[in-house]
């Protein structure tokens, strides 16, 4: 027998099966991880069988022969294989990085495995039993107390043991010398949910809207013709019940299901809901377990043992067998692509797997992406499904647009707006909750010297510090390569003590809401205060018992959180970023306004919305504050209509970064070559920029790019793969060339 194995060596000059005998006695299947020989000095390297075959092409003699196999399961799919083989052919990556992104990074090196722990087991019974009890009694307490103990549980582990009958140290191993009790090593998984138990909730009663939307996946799940369908349905109208519900109709199928939610914040709420409705069958995967917890909840769901999987992007690649359906969450979140090699899209992938498995896939939103609602109603490649209205007694929140330029020539030069402050007052002491969003950690935006306009840098990514207030005193940190230094006593520029810190913060709202409201309970919720494990979960449970007034947050608490008791929310800054040299702007500013809005009022006490702007005239802040997305569609689309931006055309990006003369010598030379591909293509660019990147350096390196702008045509595909080799295949820099397709970042 012999095996057709990926090497794991993410190189394109090894990307390839290499052939390998099989030695007698060991059973192998397809996706099985090994261990063999490889190259001139036969180095031990990880493989993964991807056929295995009765006859050899090469000379038998030569071909070297497997030494062992890493796990006693295959760690693959038969779908995953294929799947694999599609992200490295879209997505441009070797097969081993794409066969990577299937199995946690740990497996690779045997970094992680399976925890056992000792257990103690009684195996004495019968008048054997009652002998030795009658003599201990007697002569050895510590032996009786253990031997009492383990007559009522046969088996515990030791470390439990030990704990509930100290005497037990002492008295355990003449037991095992005697026979009367083994020692057995048992696996046991790591619980990433806590030691809790669950309480089972049964399915509430779908609304009239939330029934036609059922019915329509309830078909499509019977057709296994893989739909996708657009669920668009306002803050608070019950989408996640219809995820709920479609679950529960693919379980009884006999089939899985993945979920997938954009960021690890939203996690607790809602696999807490999933685990109620769904028990022990659920799984979660997200960055934030550790190694051991990852993997433990991977190999339950290899082994069938978790059939519903909720987790982050990752998640999009779980070894679930048969899917019957996959639903993505906020469908419209960046966080669904990949910024790092191999750059997928979660959104994409799972449209592949369901179109395989015949499964309908479900994207929902409250502000669905301008791309996918286009291709759902202009191209028809979805099918719409809307909630227009929330549930039950719950409205959408009444919405007050706070003109700040009023507010300062009024003589107001605090962070609130009159009317926040009033409504804040009025939350107090009516004892409500609320939240505050301002998209920007740290207690502010940049340092200024007031007396030549120098704003302090960082100089390894030439983009400004933020201001930071911390327990050993103040300090600026940039927040692309983490450099942090003291605030200066002067300029460094002209030499004046004039510098002062503008724009706001998290940290600077949280102090003027303390100094504002002194009885106010008040949590920070950004990047700084959720780096430990299990910080959001806290910080969420104490915000839910009710233990804070008030929750200040950036875009962490923007989206999918229900909490009853908040009717007041605060837009802080809600044009901080519109005006960001992305085209996507308008519509990022739109979605967050819409969704941190929508936490308000959504029980039966009615919600307010503060939307604090500087432009409040400008339309995607009208119609964020109308909660009106039809209205923001329509002048979005037209306005990208008009201005030839995607969906109606198409980017893409070489980055290039090292040296500054080597990387704007690639992205020269990588132009050159481009536009030459497009004039014998005979397609004229819609624009062309190469030379350095708006961000021109960070982390201490020089970033060029390659921009080019398509008209949306068919037979683009194939152009667009001619470029992505040209733009990839430049050498100049110290790291490979990033090349994307409409590109996350412009910068």
């Amino acid at each position: 027998m012999y095996a057709h194995v990926i090497v794991d060596i993410a190189h394109s000059s090894v990307d390839r099966v290499f052939e390998y005998r099989v030695p007698e006695g060991m059973e192998l299947t397809l996706g099985q991880r090994v261990l063999a020989p490889f190259g001139r000095g036969n180095g031990v390297t990880e493989g993964y069988v991807v056929t295995l075959s009765l006859d050899c092409t090469y000379d038998p003699q030569r071909v070297k022969e497997i030494l062992r196999k890493e796990d006693p399961f295959p760690a693959f799919t038969a779908e995953q294989m294929d799947l694999a083989k599609q992200v490295a052919e879209v997505y441009h990556c070797t097969m081993s990085e794409a066969l990577r992104l299937m199995i946690p990074a740990q497996m690779r090196g045997q970094r992680v495995r399976e925890k056992r722990i000792p257990v103690a087991r009684l195996v004495m019974e019968g008048e054997e039993l009652e002998t030795l009890l009658a003599y201990t009694q007697r002569r050895a307490p510590s032996q009786y107390a253990t031997l009492e103990m383990l007559a009522q549980v046969q088996e515990i582990p030791s470390g439990d043991l030990y704990a509930v009958c100290p005497k037990a140290k002492s008295g355990l191993a003449p037991l095992v010398k005697r026979g009367a009790v083994v020692m057995e090593e048992k696996a046991v998984r790591r619980l990433p949910f806590g030691a809790g138990r669950v309480v089972r909730d049964s399915a509430p009663p779908l609304t009239e809207q939330q029934r036609a939307a059922a019915g329509r996946i309830a078909v499509a799940m019977e057709e296994e013709s893989g739909r996708v369908f657009l669920l668009h349905g306002i803050t608070g109208s019950g989408k996640t019940e219809v995820y709920l519900d479609a679950i529960g109709r693919t379980l009884n199928r006999g089939k899985g299901a993945i979920v997938l939610v954009p960021e690890i914040s939203l996690t607790p709420q809602m696999v807490s809901r999933f685990r109620s409705r769904f028990g022990d069958t659920v799984a979660v995967i997200h960055s934030q377990l550790s190694v051991g917890e990852r993997y433990d909840e991977w190999a339950r769901i290899r082994r069938g043992e978790a059939r519903v999987v909720i987790g982050a992007r990752s998640a999009v690649f779980a070894p679930v067998e048969d899917i019957g359906l996959m639903v993505i969450d906020e469908e419209h979140e960046q966080s669904y692509r990949s910024e790092i090699r191999p750059r997928y899209d979660a959104r994409e992938v799972a449209r592949w797997r369901c179109r395989a498995a015949g499964a309908p896939l479900i994207l929902g939103s409250a502000t669905p992406s301008v791309d996918a609602y286009y291709r759902c109603v202009n191209r028809g490649e979805m099918e719409l499904l809307t909630l227009p209205s929330r549930i039950g007694e719950s409205t959408l929140p009444r919405v007050y647009t706070c003109d700040m330029r009023e507010e300062l020539m009024a003589g107001n030069r605090s962070v609130f707006s009159g009317k926040l402050s009033e409504l804040i007052r009025d939350r107090l002491d009516r004892r409500e909750q609320m939240m505050l969003f301002i998209n920007l950690r740290g207690y502010a935006k940049f340092v200024m010297c007031r007396g030549c306009g120098h704003v302090i840098k960082c100089p390894h990514c030439e983009v400004s510090y933020t201001y930071h207030r911390g327990r050993n005193g103040d300090y600026l940190r940039c927040h692309y390569c983490g450099e942090t230094i003291p605030i200066p006593s002067v300029c460094p520029e002209c030499g004046k003590a004039y510098l002062k810190h503008f724009g706001i913060g998290t940290q600077q709202v949280e102090e003027q809401v303390k100094e504002r409201f002194p009885e106010a309970r008040v949590l920070r919720m950004d990047y700084d205060t959720t780096r430990g494990k299990n910080a959001h979960e806290k910080i969420l449970g104490r915000f839910q018992r009710g233990e804070a007034d008030i929750l200040v947050g950036t875009q962490m608490i923007a989206k999918g959180l229900d909490f009853a008791n908040v009717t007041l929310v605060g837009v802080m800054a809600a044009d901080s970023a519109l005006y960001f040299p992305d085209y996507r702007s308008p519509e990022r500013t739109f979605q967050l306004i819409t969704q941190v809005a929508g936490r308000a009022g959504r029980a039966q006490a009615p919600g307010d919305v503060v939307v604090q702007t500087y432009n409040p005239d400008h339309f995607a802040i009208q119609h964020a504050a109308n909660q009106d997305y039809a209205a923001f569609y329509r002048e979005e689309i037209l306005n990208r209509k008009i201005a030839q931006f995607p969906p109606f055309s198409v980017f893409i990006r070489g980055l290039y970064t090292g040296e500054e003369r080597e990387v704007l010598e690639a992205a020269r030379r990588a132009g050159e070559a481009c536009l030459s591909l497009l004039e014998q293509r005979g397609i004229e660019p819609l624009d062309v920029k190469q030379g350095p990147a708006p961000m021109a350096k960070r982390g201490g390196e020089y970033r060029s790019h390659v921009l080019i702008k398509l008209m949306r045509l068919p037979g683009l595909e194939t152009v667009l793969d001619e470029l992505y080799r040209i733009l990839e295949e430049q050498d100049g820099g110290s790291r490979r060339p990033v090349v994307e397709v409409d590109p996350l970042s412009m910068f």
